[in-house]
């Protein structure tokens, strides 16, 4: 008997210390994500390579399925440098094939602020810890815990209005804990893509 309650003790304890770090990871990498947030819409980009792993590097993905061949992966250095980068990379396309291509800034403030075709500013009210409002969009399926299956992620979700279901878009910040740090080793963009 007094084997069983010491079992259950130690039992109990351990899922405390559990959720305890729980807890905590999410506190974090809700607190980064803040600052990475901030830091991706004002362009500060010194400031945004600071949490990427110099080895890892980062990529970025125009849609929930990670892993793709359009996804592209930047080193920490090539990231401090976006200010001055006047290179045309390609950030996202559709289904017809069409590909919006711009330089760092541009992506910035032409498809994570604002709608690339059209007079819509995208304003990511809500903030979701290793989940997603949406989990794809139209043939994107959310792969982010497949190919990273130790990550968390944080997302930053515009919801649209309510007759405007295909103006969504979501910004997900992918962290794995490298060497006791955590890390982002991923930008996930989420949108309709039918």
């Amino acid at each position: 008997m007094k084997k069983s309650v010491m079992m259950f003790l130690l039992l109990l304890g351990l899922v405390g210390c559990s959720n305890e770090k729980g807890v905590n990871v999410q506190e974090t990498l809700l607190e980064k994500s803040e600052i990475l947030f901030s830091s991706l819409m004002n362009k500060d980009w010194e400031g945004f390579a600071q949490h990427i792993h110099v080895d890892r590097g980062l990529v970025y993905s125009p849609f929930s399925n990670v892993g793709d061949t359009d996804d592209l992966l930047f080193k920490k250095v090539q990231i401090e440098k976006f200010g001055q980068d006047q290179t045309q990379y390609s950030w996202s396309w559709d289904q017809s094939g069409v590909t919006f291509d711009d330089t760092p800034n541009g992506f910035v403030d032409n498809l994570l602020k604002k709608h690339p075709m059209i007079d819509y500013e995208y304003t990511y009210a809500s903030i979701a810890f290793n989940d997603s409002e949406i989990g794809s969009g139209g043939s994107q399926p959310n792969t982010i815990h497949e190919v990273y299956p130790d990550a968390f992620y944080v997302e930053y979700f515009h919801e649209p209005e309510e007759n405007h279901f295909e103006l969504w878009q979501s910004i997900r910040f992918v962290y794995e804990e490298i060497d006791g740090d955590w890390y982002l080793v991923a930008l996930v963009r989420g949108a309709h893509n039918p």
